[in-house]
């Protein structure tokens, strides 16, 4: 545990004395003797400490105050003859302050689960995290990069969501542009480390479109449509911000067309079947009432290409969450199915892998209350729960096994996915 006056320098850092001194309503002087272990503040003075530097540290500081004074205590004690006696307390509180303070730090982090892995894990289970948002898409100025192409503009809403979750600290949070057009070169690098959460739908969010093709749950749009939005990324990278702005402009007819036909397919679901194929075009006409969604395990790509980079096989240590939803309330709502509410109500409890979501909501209302308002459901409805995570567990391999096989038969043409595809996803759960 580290002395009081180390941890209140830790938490003033280089804030200069006197702004100290007037947040704390105390001399400079005062300020100085602290800082210096001299002087051992007063519950009061600790008090404004806290709220002002960090009022998450305040039980830490707490207990370093104890055993400041105790140990000023014994210092006191020494000359009239009763120092053993008070040793012999201070040691023994020391002892119960320490003990303390391991299991205050066992709670905050706790030891991660390594094998075994599910949503209900989350987050512990898949720190170091950063979470993968879209970005607004500009039209014109010297903002633009090659990222404004091929995605529209995300919203902004899903950082309360985001908030809700009550994630560590040291969470990071990027935006897909800083990855399509990096000015660290070793961000790739620094990803590969980590874990990723990646929000929003494939028609806002680049990386979602991207791990949607390793996703287990994913959209079920072909590959070429994939591959044409990445031409047009490569081919806007070398432009100018005038060229960028003009491609983006003469290809918003296309752009349109691209993103529409990012949800025509469906969604895939291993799980459902023989169809396989849920939320098709035919299942959402007329439904301004209704929105689709999927939360589930990907491949980190970052991680895969170091493995490649080592000639290795992909052990997924480091993977990725998709919480996407064709438009915004299904995404809303794929987050808060990581919350800690629904993961200590068992929402997660049939579902531990993810799956198929939808959201019902009054079309009537403003566009802001219709997550919050939205009634959410797994899909399809009338599926039958296995209630374990190791049941489901083992009937998700089999059903992607048996995807498999029907894939290397060609008699699931509606399914844009390949044998290897479904292999993978198979492979990804077992070392989950």
């Amino acid at each position: 545990m580290k002395p009081l006056h180390v941890l209140l320098n830790d938490m003033i850092g280089e804030t200069p004395g006197r702004e100290v001194a007037r947040a704390i309503g105390k001399s400079q002087s005062y300020v100085s003797q602290i800082r210096s272990g001299e002087q051992v503040p007063t519950e009061t003075t600790l008090a404004r400490f806290a709220i002002t530097f960090g009022r998450d540290r305040l039980l830490e500081l707490i207990l370093a105050t104890i055993a400041a004074q105790s140990a000023d205590a014994r210092k006191k004690a020494a000359g009239d003859g009763s120092a053993g006696e008070w040793a012999e307390m201070d040691d023994s509180l020391q002892r119960a302050v320490e003990q303390l303070c391991a299991r205050l730090a066992s709670a905050e982090h706790p030891a991660a689960k390594t094998a075994g892995r599910t949503l209900a894990d989350f987050p512990q289970a898949f720190y170091p995290l950063t979470i993968l948002l879209g970005d607004r898409r500009q039209d014109a100025g010297f903002r633009m990069t090659a990222g404004d192409l091929g995605a529209y503009s995300a919203t902004p809403a899903v950082l309360g969501w985001i908030n809700a979750l009550q994630l560590r600290k040291d969470v990071d949070l990027l935006v897909d542009k800083q990855l399509l057009h990096p000015g660290d070169p070793g961000l790739a690098e620094h990803l590969a480390d980590r874990n990723l959460l990646i929000v929003g739908s494939p028609a806002h969010n680049h990386y979602a479109r991207r791990v949607n093709r390793t996703a287990i749950h994913r959209y079920n749009y072909p590959p070429q449509l994939d591959e044409d939005i990445e031409r047009t990324l490569d081919r806007a990278r070398g432009l100018s911000q005038a060229q960028l702005a003009a491609e983006k402009e003469t290809g918003s007819g296309v752009l349109r067309r691209r993103m529409d036909s990012l949800f025509v397919g469906g969604i895939l679901d291993p799980m459902c079947r023989p169809r396989y194929l849920l939320a098709r075009l035919a299942e959402r006409v007329g439904r301004e009432d209704l929105d689709f969604g999927v939360l589930t395990f990907a491949t980190n790509p970052f991680y895969q290409g170091q493995c490649l980079r080592e000639g290795r096989e992909n052990d997924h240590r480091r993977v990725a969450i998709l919480a996407s939803g064709i438009h915004h309330p299904a995404t809303a709502h794929a987050l808060r199915l990581l919350s800690a509410d629904s993961r200590n109500d068992g929402t997660l409890r049939d579902h531990p892998y993810g799956g198929v979501l939808s959201v019902e909501f009054d079309p009537d209302c403003p566009p802001a209350d219709r997550a919050r308002l939205g009634r959410c459901r797994w899909e399809p409805a009338d599926e039958e729960s296995s209630h374990r995570a190791e049941d489901r567990r083992a009937a998700l391999l089999e059903a992607l096994t048996a995807m498999e096989k029907g894939l290397a038969e060609g008699r699931l043409r509606d399914l844009e996915m390949t044998p290897a595809q479904a292999a993978d996803c198979r492979r990804l759960i077992e070392a989950l």
